[in-house]
C-alpha cells in the first residue's frame, strides 16, 4: 500500500507539472504566425476583404490584417539606428496577414490552404520553430514519464516508501534543516549561520548565468517573457525535487544491497545512472526507459555545455577584441578567434575533469560562484540603477572575480567565518565597486539615461 501511494503521489506531481508545462507551450504555440502577403496589385479594400476567406480556414486561430504602413512602422521600430529605413516609402512593402493557428501539427497544411486562396501572393510559416514547440513538449513528456518509472522502481526495490521514509529517519540529521550528515561516514554536523548564509547564497548566482541569461535575451517578443518564466521556473521545480528524492530513494537502495554503497560525495552523484543501470537488467522495455535517462543526462550537459561555449566565444571574438581592444576583424577572422576560445576552454575542462575521484559538485559551485560573482551584480544595478556607468560595472566585474579566486584559496582554507561560500562576499565586493565607481565617474549620457526611461516604462505595462 505505501509503495502504491507513493507512486501515485510522485505520478500526480508529475502529471500536474508536465500538463501546466503543455498549457504554457500550448501558449507559446498559438503566438507562432502565418505570415500571407496579398498580392500587390491589390487595394487596400481588396485585400481587407481576403481575411473573410481566411477566418474560415479549419485550423485559423485568428486574422488580423497589417496595412503596408503599418508594416513600415513596425520595420522602423524594429531598426531604431537605421536612419535610412525611415524615408523609405510604404509602398515597397505588401499589405499582410498575421494568422495564428489552433494546432501547430496541422500548420503544414494550413499554409497549404492559405497559398490556395486567390490574392495570396506569398506565405511564410516557421515550420521548423513550431516544429521544435512540438518537439519540446514531446520531449518534456517522455522525460517525465521516464523519471516516473525510474523513481518508482527505485522505491520498489527498496522495500516501498514507508522503508524508503524509514531508512531516512534512521539517519541522523539526514531530514533535519538544523544538521547534516555525511552518509558514509556518519558524521553529524550542525547546519549553523555560516552554511546557511552559503546555500542562500546560492540563489544570487542565477542573475549571473550567461546560459540563461542569452536566452532571455534572445528572445523575439518581450511579451514571452512572462510564459518563458513560468517555463523556467516550473523545471526549476522539476529538477530539484527529483533530485532530491532520488537521492532518497538511492540511499535506500544501497542499504538493502541493490545499488553499490557509495563512499564519497562524488561517487554519490552516479547515483541515478546506477538506478537506470539496474532497471535496465529487467527486460527490453526497461532497458529503453533507462536509456532515456541516460540520454537526458547527456542532453541536458550539451544543452549546458554549448550555451556556455557559444557565450565565452562569441564574448571573446565580439565583446572583447573588437569592443574593448578596438581590433577590426573580418568576418573569417572573427569565426576563427571563436573557434580557437572553444579550444582553450576546453582544453582548460579537460585539465578540471582529469580527476575521477573529484566531484562534480564542487567544480559547479566554484563556476557557479564566480559566473554569480562576475556577472550578477553588473545585471542587477544595470537594469534598477540608470546612474550606474560602464566604468563601474568593469570595476565590478574585475573585483568580483578577483574575490572569487582570493576566497577560495586564501580566505576559505582558514576555517571559521572564512568558511563562508566565497560567492557571498564576491557578490557583496563587486556590487560596492559597481556603486562606488559609477559615482566617481561621469553620468552616463542622455541617450543611455532615456533607454533605461523607456524600458522601465514598458516593464511596468
Amino acid at each position: 500500500i505505501g509503495t502504491t501511494v507513493a507512486c501515485l503521489l510522485i505520478m500526480g506531481t508529475f502529471t500536474l507539472v508536465a500538463v501546466n508545462a503543455d498549457e504554457n507551450l500550448k501558449q507559446m504555440e498559438s503566438e507562432n504566425e502565418i505570415l500571407a502577403y496579398v498580392d500587390d496589385t491589390y487595394t487596400e479594400e481588396e485585400a481587407r476583404r481576403l481575411g473573410k476567406l481566411l477566418e474560415v480556414l479549419p485550423n485559423v486561430a485568428s486574422v488580423e490584417f497589417i496595412t503596408r504602413e503599418q508594416a513600415m512602422e513596425s520595420f522602423v521600430e524594429d531598426y531604431p539606428e537605421e536612419e535610412l529605413f525611415r524615408d523609405l516609402d510604404p509602398n515597397i512593402l505588401r499589405d499582410r496577414f498575421a494568422i495564428r493557428v489552433k494546432d501547430l501539427n496541422e500548420l503544414s497544411e494550413t499554409k497549404k490552404q492559405v497559398e490556395a486562396v486567390k490574392g495570396i501572393a506569398r506565405v511564410n510559416a516557421y515550420e521548423a520553430v513550431a516544429g521544435g514547440f512540438i518537439t519540446l513538449r514531446n520531449v518534456a513528456t517522455v522525460v517525465c514519464v521516464a523519471l516516473v518509472v525510474v523513481l518508482c522502481f527505485g522505491i520498489e526495490v527498496a522495500g516501498g516508501w514507508g522503508a524508503v521514509m524509514d531508512n531516512a529517519r534512521s539517519i541522523p540529521g539526514y531530514l533535519s534543516l538544523a544538521q547534516m550528515t555525511d552518509v558514509a561516514t556518519g558524521e553529524v554536523t550542525s547546519y549553523g549561520f555560516i552554511k546557511a548564509l552559503s546555500m542562500l547564497a546560492w540563489g544570487l548566482g542565477y542573475f549571473g548565468m550567461p546560459h540563461i541569461l542569452l536566452r532571455f535575451m534572445g528572445i523575439s517578443d518581450a511579451n514571452k517573457l512572462k510564459i518563458s518564466r513560468r517555463i523556467g521556473s516550473i523545471w526549476v521545480v522539476i529538477s530539484m525535487t527529483v533530485a532530491v528524492t532520488i537521492g532518497i530513494v538511492g540511499l535506500a537502495m544501497s542499504r538493502v544491497g541493490e545499488i553499490e554503497t557509495f563512499g564519497s560525495s562524488s561517487a554519490a552523484e552516479a547515483v541515478i545512472v546506477k538506478i537506470a543501470d539496474l532497471l535496465s537488467t529487467h527486460g527490453v522495455l526497461t532497458a529503453l526507459i533507462a536509456g532515456l535517462i541516460i540520454a537526458g543526462i547527456l542532453a541536458s550537459t550539451m544543452s549546458t555545455a554549448d550555451s556556455q561555449l557559444l557565450t565565452a566565444s562569441s564574448s571573446v571574438s565580439e565583446d572583447l577584441v573588437k569592443e574593448v581592444f578596438g581590433v577590426k576583424l573580418s568576418s573569417k577572422t572573427t569565426m576563427w578567434v571563436a573557434r580557437v576560445t572553444v579550444i582553450a576552454i576546453s582544453i582548460i575542462a579537460v585539465f578540471l575533469a582529469r580527476d575521477p575521484n573529484s566531484s562534480v559538485f564542487t567544480i559547479v559551485s566554484f563556476a557557479w560562484a564566480g559566473f554569480g560573482a562576475t556577472f550578477a551584480p553588473a545585471m542587477l544595478t544595470a537594469l534598477f540603477w540608470k546612474r550606474t556607468t560602464k566604468w563601474g560595472v568593469l570595476a565590478g566585474m574585475v573585483s568580483g572575480g578577483a574575490v572569487v579566486f582570493i576566497w577560495k584559496y586564501l580566505l576559505k582554507p582558514m576555517g571559521g567565518v572564512w568558511g563562508i561560500y566565497e560567492l557571498l562576499p564576491a557578490f557583496i565586493v563587486a556590487l560596492v565597486f559597481i556603486v562606488v565607481v559609477s559615482l566617481l565617474t561621469a553620468k552616463p549620457d542622455a541617450e543611455t539615461v532615456a533607454t533605461f526611461e523607456k524600458v522601465k516604462a514598458e516593464c511596468k505595462k
